[in-house]
């Protein structure tokens, strides 16, 4: 039941009214309470190891204090060789404190527990802004790839970026399409960067986003005020529209849903829109031209599925191909399609390297 749920709580391509009701659910559900308690320890062993490490430490200083210190008072020690031993132990003992922090950090599956945890606890109710400065970037050493692009290409504000990757967009993969944007980025500021995103997704029409992104609370004269002078001022759905997706999704056309979608993304304070293409595919092209350029102050990425992928469709001039967490390409758009299956069986072959979970548990009872 738990993997259905979380199953249907990811698929964005469609509207689901009753989304909301399933994400409480998963929540309180005592499979979830279980994994976020097993998620607390784990968190919390990066802490207890440095605490153990530490007093361990302050037990061995204390021992050897007193032993030297004995050796000092009687004579048997000068005191300054005492006082150059303690000065060199202070340094060995940070030096094992970090060992111990690092071996716990690294240790097997901690950076996804971590992720898992922070995602799990840390909801970003309302987008922020972006602090940092979006570059497209893949580290060196990545598999060859046709059209590849050496240097690094920065994120441009009313650009689309094609984010092609073997995952579907939704609320579990936002943050590794996030990434896409921001490879050379501190980790904080990667995290500031995700909390300034928003899904522009089929998902956006469904009772409960409609309500978090205050156009449930729009009356006409003050959506007519909010978009006039806009390119979309013509375009956009009207009050009644959004009050129609809202009591029943499928009560409205795929063109209505990717209007009111756009405009939730438009109206949003968040500063990078992650798009859906067969969403927007829904809007004759002028139309889309237009959406995307009442957009053209934020940064704008539009999520591809590596297995679906036939070209870039929204007039992108970059592509970043992903794996399931970081970049391995950068190309231009019109060498998208030329990579897109040489990428594929990159990522196909090291898949096949990994070893299954049989073996895992094999390893670890020797």
């Amino acid at each position: 039941e738990g993997r259905a749920t979380i199953a249907a709580l990811g698929d964005e391509a469609a509207a689901v009214p009753e989304r909301g009701g399933l994400a409480e659910r998963l929540i309180e559900g005592k499979n979830n309470r279980d994994t976020v308690r097993a998620f607390s320890v784990r968190i919390l062993s990066l802490a207890k190891s440095e605490f153990v490490a530490n007093v361990l430490a302050a037990v061995a200083v204390a021992s050897i204090g007193v032993y030297l210190g004995d050796k000092a008072i009687n004579g048997e020690m000068p005191l300054a060789l005492v006082v150059a031993f303690f000065v060199l132990l202070r340094l060995a003992v940070n030096g094992l404190t970090s060992v111990a922090v690092s071996l716990t950090t690294y240790a097997r599956f901690y950076e996804v527990v971590r992720n898992g945890y922070e995602y799990l606890t840390s909801p970003v109710p309302r987008p922020d802004k972006v602090n940092g400065r979006p570059a497209l970037h893949v580290p060196a050493g990545a598999d060859p790839v046709p059209g590849a692009l050496d240097d690094d290409v920065p994120v441009a504000r009313g650009v689309p970026v094609a984010v092609i990757s073997p995952a579907t967009l939704n609320r579990y993969t936002q943050y590794f399409h996030v990434l896409a944007l921001t490879q050379k980025l501190r980790q904080a500021a990667r995290s500031r960067l995700n909390a300034a995103a928003l899904r522009c997704t089929a998902a956006l029409t469904e009772p409960e986003n409609l309500k978090q992104q205050g156009l449930l609370a729009l009356d006409q004269a003050e959506l007519t005020k909010r978009i006039a002078g806009t390119p979309i001022a013509e375009l956009a759905p009207d009050a009644g529209t959004i009050q129609a997706a809202a009591k029943d999704p499928s009560a409205v056309s795929g063109a209505d849903r990717a209007r009111i979608a756009l405009l939730a993304a438009v109206l949003s304070p968040a500063e990078l829109i992650i798009m859906d293409p067969d969403l927007l595919a829904t809007l004759p092209e002028k139309a889309r031209g237009a959406w995307l350029e009442s957009l053209s102050g934020r940064f704008l990425a539009v999520a591809y599925r590596l297995d679906a992928f036939h070209g870039c469709r929204l007039g992108e001039i970059h592509a970043v191909f992903m794996d399931y967490e970081r970049a391995v390409a950068v190309v231009k758009a019109e060498d998208a399609v030329k990579a897109a299956p040489v990428v594929a069986a990159g990522l196909k072959a090291a898949k096949d390297e990994e070893p299954d979970e049989d073996d895992l548990e094999e390893e670890g009872q020797v």
